[in-house]
């Protein structure tokens, strides 16, 4: 409907989009198309520097890209243009390869350090979701004498719920 402007616009209008719907007290991110690159290290490594909308915008941006090479490429045969095509293609294959370099480059050093194993400790309560918010201090104190029961020295890191506390981050 909007013909090229249209389809050159889709990066800008999904993240802007994924963007609103985060917002707010009902704001919910678990539906963003950057979920779908949790399973690839490198290419997550571009939330490091562009959040996780730079990541939604990559991924539209290069359906777009490769979206305008096949259609250059196996069009209507009025409007088949092989450079178009290639063209196309080239730069949806550097948009593509771009943050997989980058997220290569970023973890190797930790990768190079030859740092052992991290010994995580993780802590989950068994809080009454009924008393949780309306006793707040509940889920905050189970979780406090768990962690205070582990052995000291035995752990890098202690992990605990999202939900371990029984406010609304944004608003306390």
């Amino acid at each position: 409907r909007f013909g090229r402007a249209g389809l050159w616009s889709a990066p800008f209008l999904w993240t802007a989009m994924e963007f609103v719907q985060s917002m707010g007290s009902l704001g919910f991110t678990w539906h963003s198309v950057a979920m779908t690159q949790t399973a690839y290290t490198p290419v997550l490594q571009l939330v490091s520097a562009t959040g996780m909308f730079g990541l939604s915008f990559w991924i539209v941006l290069l359906n777009v890209l490769a979206y305008r090479a096949l259609a250059a490429f196996r069009g209507p045969k009025e409007a088949r243009n092989g450079r178009a095509a290639l063209r196309f293609a080239l730069v949806a294959a550097a948009v593509a390869v771009a943050p997989i370099v980058y997220g290569f480059v970023v973890t190797k050093p930790a990768a190079a350090a030859g740092r052992g194993a991290i010994r995580a400790a993780l802590v989950q309560p068994d809080t009454d979701s009924n008393r949780k918010f309306p006793e707040r201090n509940l889920a905050y104190l189970a979780l406090m004498k768990l962690t205070m029961s582990l052995r000291d020295g035995a752990h890098d890191v202690v992990v605990w719920p999202e939900t371990a506390t029984a406010f609304v981050l944004r608003e306390s």
